[in-house]
């Protein structure tokens, strides 16, 4: 995953991370085969590219994924695009060089590493097994280097070309990553603020599934079951306020006295409660985290709350 004699690509000039990553080839590779791959994604349009050059056959091609794909998992696709490039051809050896030390880190602990990882590590055995030799090199990227600018730009032009294949590589490669894309889409407020903390362990089941509902905006209050029916009415049925969660819990008159009890168990551990947010996302240690929450739990469970959230 290096080039000899090439430190941080950052304080080197291109001219000279090139002529190294020449020379490092040119040394080490001799009489190799060449196969650049590249991967790309755009922020912009959601989309995702993969491509591989073959130096020696001036074979070419590019993928787009049929997902947002993260850039590593791009560069994965590209490897993989890149192995299928050399079926067709008798055995021989063949330098695989991608810019993308994490991609290449996860072909050196499959065990560990995602499904496509391990699908890459597998093709290569394949073809070991074929009597191909098949070696993996970082090179710097963006240094001028032709094969890898040539499959750059291939990747960077498959984002535009309506016909472009789609690549077999499935959505639940990036299965995690899509969900926290849908989670900070649907929940904003979790975009940049911090998740809210694990519940403490036994925890009623009530008072458990109650701090669930709250922290998803689902709890059964007034005002959340008149989204629902229209003919229910929304109002706190003790003041005649506006009866969402942020009310019962904070505001409503009915609940001043345990709500005192439960602003001096926070205040005791330095810690605000004159919000919802402040209730369910205490900013404290793990352990003063939990006294809270266990505070907070025997709020809803004194007032009955546990059962109307």
């Amino acid at each position: 995953l290096s080039v000899s004699n090439l430190s941080a690509k950052r304080n080197v000039q291109p001219t000279v991370a090139r002529q190294l990553t020449e020379h490092h080839c040119d040394e080490r590779y001799h009489g190799w085969a060449r196969l650049y791959t590249d991967g790309s994604v755009r922020d912009t349009t959601g989309t995702a590219t993969a491509a591989a050059f073959r130096e020696d056959t001036g074979r070419a091609e590019a993928e787009r994924l049929v997902f947002h794909a993260s850039s590593t998992t791009a560069e994965l696709a590209a490897l993989q695009l890149g192995l299928r490039l050399l079926d067709e051809n008798e055995p021989a050896r063949v330098v695989v060089l991608a810019d993308s030390r994490a991609a290449l880190s996860l072909l050196r602990s499959p065990d560990r590493s995602p499904q496509l990882a391990r699908e890459v590590v597998a093709r290569v055995g394949e073809l070991q097994g074929k009597g191909w030799i098949i070696a993996f090199q970082w090179l710097p990227s963006h240094c001028g280097t032709s094969g890898n600018e040539r499959a750059d730009q291939l990747a960077a032009r498959a984002h535009d070309d309506p016909g472009c294949p789609l690549s077999p590589v499935p959505p639940f490669t990036d299965a995690r990553l899509l969900v926290r894309r849908r989670v900070a889409l649907s929940h904003p407020e979790l975009e940049h603020g911090p998740l809210p903390p694990r519940l403490p362990r036994r925890l009623t089941r009530g008072a458990a599934a109650a701090l669930h509902r709250l922290r998803t905006g689902s709890s059964f209050t007034p005002a959340g079951r008149a989204r629902w029916r229209t003919d229910r009415d929304g109002s706190c049925g003790h003041c005649g306020a506006h009866g969402d969660a942020e009310h019962l819990m904070c505001h409503c008159p009915r609940f001043s006295d345990a709500r005192v009890d439960l602003g001096r168990a926070y205040g005791a551990l330095g810690c605000p409660s004159d919000t919802l947010d402040e209730l369910l996302r205490p900013r404290l240690p793990r352990a003063g985290t939990e006294r809270a929450l266990r505070a907070l739990a025997t709020y809803l469970g004194n007032t009955g709350l546990k059962d109307v959230m």
